[in-house]
């Protein structure tokens, strides 16, 4: 009996750090790692990673505008 509640009680733990994760994801809009390779906009503004370009480029897509890669690397 023991030895289900045990698992039961992992289980909940996981379930609920995956829940502060996709809780975490939807506060600031999108996750990225912090690796340095720049991305310069069509607007020229440049977004440390591709995947910062991508988040800002939702963002804009939300705002009815569009984001372009203009160059990889720096502005």
């Amino acid at each position: 009996m023991t030895n289900q509640y045990s698992i039961s009680n992992k289980m909940n733990k996981q379930l609920v750090f995956v829940f502060f994760i996709v809780m975490i994801a939807m506060a600031f809009g999108c996750i990225c790692p912090r690796n340095y390779q720049p991305v310069c906009d069509n607007l020229g503004k440049q977004h440390n990673n591709l995947c910062l370009f991508n988040c800002a480029s939702e963002q804009a897509m939300r705002n009815g505008q569009e984001l372009t890669i203009a160059k990889y690397g720096e502005c």
